[in-house]
């Protein structure tokens, strides 16, 4: 993957500002923070897209094919249960 450049400027309240500056936090050249924010939003977005899609999926299916409440909360529950056995595997 190539990396591309953006440059962000942000507005910062001066009295916030000042808190930083008076623990030590320097705002100058920190990143991370915003890639990781920027990671979790389009993870969330991703996840929002997809289950919209598999909603409009379920409901092109004809009646008989289309799963119970009961299948899709045992589907969600399984889903979740491979999400705590493996954390890392939804990053």
């Amino acid at each position: 993957m190539s990396n591309r450049r953006l440059t962000i400027t942000l507005d910062v309240p001066e009295e916030l500002l000042e808190r930083a500056e008076a623990i030590g936090l320097s705002l100058d050249g920190r990143t991370a923070p915003w890639m990781d924010y920027l990671q979790q939003d389009i993870r969330r977005l991703e996840a929002a897209r997809d289950l919209f899609e598999l909603s409009q999926r379920m409901d092109s299916l004809p009646d008989d094919e289309k799963p119970s409440l009961d299948d899709i909360k045992a589907a969600v529950k399984q889903a979740r249960a491979e999400l705590r056995a493996n954390p890392n595997n939804g990053t």
